[in-house]
């Protein structure tokens, strides 16, 4: 009964915000979804999440194993001096 009333979106959307004002330095939030959850990737979606890389079977669930969508969405920017430090975060998921 609670479904399609939008707590979903407003939870992402608190952590989201959160996480900008806790963390200011970070530039980029990721998450996983199992395969079948649609409804999931379609609010990841529709929040600027974008799909990233499928990671095959990556859940294990009822006896079956089934892949999981990486998605991100880049918050923000390494400040100035510590760009040689870090590659992009992309690099990391080659």
């Amino acid at each position: 009964e609670l479904r399609r009333k939008g707590l979903g979106r407003r939870v992402l959307e608190k952590a989201i915000e959160e996480v900008t004002i806790r963390d200011p330095c970070c530039q980029v939030i990721m998450l996983h979804v199992i395969e079948y959850n649609t409804s999931a990737a379609r609010l990841y979606r529709d929040l600027g999440f974008r799909e990233f890389k499928i990671e095959p079977n990556f859940y294990f669930f009822a006896d079956q194993w089934y892949n999981g969508i990486l998605f991100y969405k880049e918050i923000g920017h390494r400040p100035h001096r510590d760009r040689h430090v870090y590659k992009n975060w992309y690099e990391c998921w080659r």
